[in-house]
């Protein structure tokens, strides 16, 4: 017979046909009912050293490669897996950081001590920039007042170059013939010249002359000549200085020039001052006034000007 010729319970698997007597030639065979050796478990081929690539020998000594774990078994070898040779290590419980009480309290003071350091710092700094800008500004006004106070200097000294030369200007010769030295920035206006009997009245003022008719006009000088007595021009004067609105005093003014002087209110807003003078022997009266306290200064430089012709 060919194939496979039951034994009992075995199968002798040859691959081959009985020969004519029905002998089977020798062959090994494998029981297949029986359990196959058992092998000691493989380590891998890195453990052990092969070469990669390289085939495991087969056990039984047989050349060829080693049948799979579990193929053609009735009860196969369950695969054994390697064991870690790494234990896991356990793991570490965190531990706790445990300051002391007075490296805390240590903490919380520095941390203050430098918070009052910042706000002291910074309070410094707005006082610093406060008085700065407090300094700057008292300089920008102190030069401002200086600004202003050279501005009204040059103004003034403009001024008085602008009077400069002094003019002169001479009465009626039929009327003593008094003269003076005026600005020669003032304007004059004469309103009466004498010449009908009647009195001489000129009136001075810088740059223009404001209407005469205007009992509210200031006038640096009004030069007048009357045709009264010097003892009759008093009298209205000497009733202000009892009543203390003015003061009185002599004035004269060279060899020939002697007369009386008034200061203070000559009348409603009007301070100012008068200057009565005798005429010799004559029943005239020469009068020199002035409105405003401004004027003064040039007030008396006209009176020390003052000259009179020989009687």
């Amino acid at each position: 017979m060919g194939g496979n010729v039951p034994v009992g319970n075995q199968n002798f698997t040859n691959g081959m046909a009985p020969n004519n007597n029905g002998a089977m030639p020798k062959q090994s065979f494998v029981a297949a009912n029986s359990a196959a050796p058992m092998t000691a478990p493989q380590a891998s081929p890195q453990a052990s050293g092969a070469f990669a690539g390289q085939r495991p020998m087969n056990p039984n000594g047989f050349g060829g490669a080693m049948p799979a774990m579990g193929a053609g078994m009735a009860n196969p070898v369950p695969n054994i897996g390697l064991v870690n040779m790494n234990p896991i290590a356990p793991k570490k419980e965190k531990q706790k950081m445990h300051f002391p009480l007075f490296s805390v309290l240590g903490l919380v003071f520095a941390c203050g001590v430098a918070a009052v350091a910042i706000i002291m710092a910074v309070q410094k700094s707005m006082e610093y920039r406060t008085l700065e800008a407090n300094s700057n500004l008292e300089i920008e006004q102190a030069v401002l007042v200086a600004k202003d106070a050279q501005r009204m200097e040059d103004e003034k000294t403009f001024a008085e170059e602008e009077k400069i030369p002094f003019r002169h200007f001479e009465g009626p010769a039929s009327m003593g013939r008094v003269g003076f030295d005026y600005p020669k920035n003032w304007s004059v206006y004469i309103d009466d010249d004498g010449s009908k009997g009647s009195s001489f009245r000129a009136f001075f003022r810088p740059d223009y002359v404001d209407s005469i008719s205007d009992g509210g006009s200031r006038y640096s000088l009004i030069f007048a000549i009357t045709n009264k007595r010097l003892d009759d021009e008093k009298k209205s004067y000497d009733a202000k200085v009892t009543s203390g609105d003015l003061t009185s005093s002599l004035f004269r003014m060279g060899s020939n020039i002697e007369g009386m002087r008034y200061d203070g209110k000559l009348g409603e807003n009007r301070l100012g001052s008068v200057v009565l003078i005798k005429l010799g022997n004559s029943n005239k009266t020469a009068f020199l006034q002035t409105d405003a306290q401004i004027y003064k200064e040039d007030f008396e430089k006209v009176l020390e000007s003052l000259t009179r012709a020989a009687d």
